[in-house]
């Protein structure tokens, strides 16, 4: 996960790492800023965090080590880039997290 302003954003310059947008949960996403910038921004999502995110319905993602902290996302996506989602192929069902255990931090 990365964050960038409207300035910077798409993190990998369009390639097929990040495949969705999305703000952080709350009135004002002035906490979270850009990677490069001081400007606030939105997290984009690589595509595992994008499943988890998508069909596991996980809104809470480490900032880093598992205990340096946790950002909550909104709940609806910016923008989504469908095809390198896919491209990838369908999560399976009753997906777990990436360390393969269940996700007990929606």
């Amino acid at each position: 996960m990365r964050c960038r302003c409207d300035q910077h954003e798409w993190p990998d310059g369009g390639g097929d790492d990040h495949v969705a947008k999305v703000d952080p949960a709350g009135a004002s996403n002035e906490a979270v800023v850009c990677g490069r910038c001081t400007t606030p921004g939105a997290l984009f999502l690589d595509v595992d965090e994008y499943y988890q995110y998508r069909y596991d319905a996980r809104r809470l993602f480490a900032l880093g080590d598992a205990d340096a902290g946790r950002i909550r996302l909104a709940d609806e996506p910016v923008e989504v880039r469908e095809s390198k989602a896919r491209a990838e192929g369908n999560p399976p069902p009753n997906r777990a997290t990436s360390d393969g255990s269940a996700d007990a931090t929606r």
